[in-house]
């Protein structure tokens, strides 16, 4: 096990000094080693400004091999320099890279040579004008490419085609890129800026390819996740499940769109934390603390979050247990409505005023679900205790036997009355019941119907509508 450092010269890492894990007092500590090192470098790159250029000239610098009995050390030398020591080459450091001390010491020594020479020239003077001439050059071309491309993106919106749109959603995150790459190397090309423009380079270029790599997946599970869903919900043939019945089918058709949505929130939340502590993790902030930290944090939230809870679990047993799904028309405590959006939090139900009722998962005891796989129309009509009861039995399964048969109703109606007969008796009134199967959400249109034809023949022929009569229920199964 070794201890290794970094040499560093403008912001990049040339080498790694080692040391054991279990050295002997003797030996240097490894990052002692690598400040040594650093600071023999700066020596080398440093500018005389009175003389207005380097100590050393990168047309004459020169990095040698040298023994020194047992040692072998790199030592730089130039014209008019005293040679400076640089680095000694340890066992250490050849047997963590599992190879020799000479081998090694050419290896660094070409290493060196060559960035040294860099180095040299970024700080001479002409050379500084010339990177700055080339930066603007460079930025003036950036602007005007951009001013374009924003123009093309602008007449690509216009032409209203779906691949021209596309397009342009790209353009802006295309120039995004060019700024940044131009950013980082412009900072690269003076001493100056280059440790920050080599950090942009390691740190934004890391986040940015982690956040790409999110988007890239967050696309890929939308894009197969449908495919998956429907072949899990209606249990096709390719998979090797047993086909249900006609309702069953619907049903899950119905279904699909309710988890799919369910789904995509949940996997948008694990990409989005996944990637926010990859995003750390490159940034050099700890991710064992920050989850530690979490953790305490939600054990200390964890009385203020027990509904949360709640809410999560019953709404995975909502989605699993096909309880409701949105488009259903189910009644809630005292809401009833249609299923407008639901997620594993809560559901929201749109009532009979229009209004929008949220309801959290935690909070649902009993739910009546009006629209699953059939519905009933449970329709009663109170007739005048002294009208004619048999021709008003009649006329209700007439009206309900020929609403069976209208084309324009057949599909909504799963068949003519179970039975029609006489429900209660009182001294006011007398019910007459007639229960219809229909299909599901169209009892209501089915009722209302009848009613108006039910209502239309009792006045043709006379029969006379009680007093009251029970509040019609709609059975479900």
């Amino acid at each position: 096990m070794y201890l290794t450092a970094p040499v560093v010269l403008d912001g990049a890492t040339l080498f790694r000094v080692a040391t054991p894990l279990l050295s002997t007092p003797d030996e240097m500590p490894v990052d002692v080693r690598a400040d040594y090192v650093n600071e023999a470098l700066a020596q080398i790159v440093a500018f005389d400004a009175a003389k207005r250029r380097t100590l050393y000239s990168p047309d004459n610098l020169h990095v040698s091999i040298v023994h020194d009995g047992d040692q072998v050390v790199l030592v730089a030398n130039g014209d008019n320099q005293a040679p400076l020591n640089i680095v000694t080459v340890t066992a250490s450091d050849a047997k963590y890279r599992g190879t020799t001390v000479d081998a090694l010491a050419a290896t660094w020594q070409a290493t060196l040579q060559s960035a040294l020479t860099t180095a040299l020239k970024k700080r001479q003077p002409a050379e500084q004008q010339r990177s700055i001439r080339d930066v603007v050059a460079v930025a003036i071309w950036l602007v005007v490419g951009t001013l374009f491309a924003l123009i093309m993106a602008a007449f690509l919106r216009r032409t209203r085609r779906p691949w021209a749109e596309g397009v342009a959603v790209f353009i802006p995150w295309i120039v995004g890129v060019a700024w940044y790459a131009t950013l980082v190397y412009g900072l690269s090309l003076f001493p100056q800026t280059a440790a920050l423009g080599q950090s942009l380079m390691r740190s934004a270029t890391g986040v940015a390819f982690i956040w790409l790599a999110a988007w890239a997946t967050n696309r890929i599970v939308d894009a197969l996740l449908p495919y998956v869903v429907r072949a899990r919900m209606i249990q096709t043939p390719m998979l090797g499940a047993i086909a249900g019945n006609d309702a069953d089918a619907v049903r899950s058709e119905l279904r699909v769109p309710t988890v799919l949505r369910a789904l995509s929130d949940f996997k948008l939340g694990v990409i989005l934390f996944v990637a926010l502590l990859a995003t750390m993790s490159q940034i050099g902030i700890p991710v064992a603390s920050v989850i530690t930290i979490g953790g305490l944090i939600a054990i200390a939230a964890s009385f203020a979050a027990q509904n949360i809870v709640r809410d999560v679990l019953n709404g995975f047993l909502v989605l699993a247990e096909d309880q409701y799904v949105v488009g259903d028309f189910v009644t809630i405590g005292s809401w009833s409505g249609v299923v407008e959006h639901l997620n594993v939090r809560m559901v929201q139900v749109r009532d009979a005023n229009g209004s929008l009722v949220t309801i959290p998962h935690s909070a649902v005891v009993q739910v009546a679900n009006q629209s699953r796989n059939w519905s009933r129309v449970d329709y009663r009509v109170p007739i005048a205790a002294d009208a004619d009861l048999g021709a008003a039995i009649r006329i209700v399964a007439s009206a309900a036997e020929e609403l069976a048969k209208d084309e324009a109703w057949s599909d909504a109606i799963l068949g003519p009355p179970e039975w029609v007969g006489i429900q209660s008796v009182a001294r006011g009134s007398i019910v007459v019941r007639a229960p219809i199967r229909t299909k599901p959400l169209r009892q209501f249109g089915v009722e209302r119907e009848l009613n108006a034809r039910v209502l239309a023949a009792f006045e043709r022929e006379g029969v006379k509508l009680g007093h009251g009569a029970a509040a019609p229920a709609v059975v479900v199964e």
